[in-house]
């Protein structure tokens, strides 16, 4: 390795380690009391209760927009919010909203729970004493996309097949928040604002954008320096800590390298 190469060794050092003196000191309540998945339960139904100055379900409303743009083939846009009475827990329902002419189940698998026999089947049950089966809408959410097992739903699969959703955490809760609720809230909902904040942060680092995201921008950083310099007086030992110091480094370089092999593969096979 020649002193050029060590030049460019010891910037990235210098830069690698003020990148991450310069993050922000973390702290996320919901991480901290270690929130189970009925805390997340509650945490959206609180979500879907809001309303805002006009006495308008907003939120609830943005969530039921959103369902309709991502899943044109099925009947959601029958879906008109009136008057809304949100629980969760209620009847073991995770969220039960329950308007004039609908109902809503939603199933909550934040961390990827396994279906308990014929849980779907006995919601839609317990939901049919009062509304009809046409009238009835089923929204599963999983960590990441995956479709409800076959056995919870009972006989009830093919009556669903046009009022059923997956809405995963990763992939669309986090997405829902970011563009579609948070930017739409009023500065006066501070509150508000600071709750889904910290939601955000919470579902991000769960899923492991966050961290990938932190990736990204080092990643980047590396491509800004092109040498490093070591100082002619260092001695051997304050060499060979530097050198270790960027060892470590560089195979954090390399791993991260691997990150965007692995990324870039799925888009030229």
């Amino acid at each position: 390795m020649d002193n050029n190469e060590l030049e460019i060794l010891n910037n990235s050092i210098k830069d690698y380690d003020s990148f991450y003196n310069c993050l922000p000191y973390h702290l996320n309540i919901i991480e901290e009391l270690h929130a189970n998945e009925n805390a997340h339960s509650r945490i959206l139904a609180r979500l879907f209760q809001y309303k805002d100055s006009n006495d308008r379900h907003v939120i609830l409303k943005e969530f039921v927009d959103y369902l309709i743009e991502n899943n044109p083939e099925q009947k959601f846009t029958n879906i008109q919010i009136e008057n809304p009475v949100i629980t969760y827990e209620e009847k073991r329902i995770d969220i039960w909203i329950k308007d004039e002419k609908y109902a809503i189940i939603i199933e909550n698998k934040v961390y990827d729970a396994g279906d308990q026999e014929a849980q779907l089947c006995r919601y839609i049950d317990e939901t049919l004493k009062v509304y009809k089966k046409e009238n009835i809408y089923v929204i599963y959410m999983p960590s990441s996309t995956r479709d409800a097992s076959e056995q919870t739903w009972g006989n009830y699969k093919e009556d669903f097949k046009n009022r059923y959703s997956i809405v995963s955490f990763n992939q669309d809760v986090i997405k829902w928040l970011k563009e579609k609720v948070y930017p739409n809230l009023t500065l006066k909902e501070v509150n508000l604002r600071s709750a889904i904040e910290q939601y955000i942060d919470y579902l991000e680092r769960y899923s492991g954008l966050y961290e990938k995201k932190q990736q990204d921008q080092l990643l980047k950083k590396y491509y800004e320096y092109d040498y490093i310099s070591i100082e002619k007086g260092d001695s051997p030992d304050s060499k060979y800590k530097k050198l270790m110091k960027f060892h470590k480094l560089l195979q954090n370089g390399i791993n991260l390298c691997d990150s965007k092999i692995k990324d870039l593969e799925t888009k030229v096979k």
